[in-house]
């Protein structure tokens, strides 16, 4: 049973057809308002410039919204394909680094072994950039977060994990972290560790976020190595 200072996602799988649904919607709103925006005079000044504004700054949040929700609906009928954990790893690692959080630096601990595993690299990439844009969020400058890869033999496990070293989270926000639309940072639409979840889920994994030691919170995708073909030391 999750301690009160770690957090589990939760079952995300029966979500999915609400929100595919949910997006559907609202796409079609999307297109209404894109329509009317559109049509609206955006030049002169007066009301209807300012309605034109308005519309606009709609349409980009519904945008921005529609695409998020479609990150957890995932890929439909994807099939899973061989990928090394430890390029996926290093891929992260120049993503984040074209993010240019300085002075916010990143730390990897590949596996010592190649490990060939199957499914979805880019929906895994997707979950990672996620982590890490938190982490990064949540540390002081001049910090150095950290991501790294364990494989746990006793149960089978694939660990990739994200350790930020902020100040940590106050225990009454553990059993919100995966609530939809629950964030504490302003302009943020709190749906990244649910993209997170399903990513996991999509792997036979979960996600994890745990009060780390000595502080900050450790992120932890926690996927099944049944996944795994082949495994080469380096």
């Amino acid at each position: 049973m999750p301690t009160p200072l770690e957090a589990h996602a939760p079952e995300i799988d029966d979500l999915v057809p609400f929100v595919s649904g949910l997006n559907h919607k609202m796409r079609n709103l999307l297109f209404a308002l894109s329509m009317i925006a559109a049509a609206t005079p955006r030049e002169g000044g007066g009301q209807q410039a300012e309605l034109h504004e308005s519309l606009t700054e709609i349409v980009h949040g519904f945008t921005q919204l529609s695409q998020r929700l479609n990150d957890i609906v995932g890929i439909p009928n994807a099939q899973p394909v061989p990928f090394s954990i430890n390029k996926i790893l290093k891929e992260a690692e120049t993503q984040f680094n074209a993010l240019k959080m300085d002075p916010i630096t990143l730390r990897v601990q590949p596996l010592k072994i190649d490990l060939n595993y199957t499914g979805y690299p880019q929906r895994l990439s997707l979950a990672l950039h996620e982590l890490l844009k938190n982490a990064a969020a949540a540390s002081p400058p001049q910090a150095t977060i950290a991501l790294s890869a364990t494989i746990v033999e006793s149960t089978a496990d694939l660990l990739i994990q994200v350790q930020d070293v902020g100040s940590g989270l106050p225990q009454s926000d553990f059993p919100k972290l995966f609530t939809p639309f629950f964030s504490r940072k302003k302009a943020h639409l709190g749906l990244g560790l649910l993209i997170c979840a399903r990513v996991a889920s999509e792997h036979q994994g979960t996600c994890v976020l745990k009060q780390g030691a000595p502080g900050g919170v450790l992120a932890v995708l926690q996927l099944r190595l049944k996944q795994a073909l082949t495994t080469r030391p380096l």
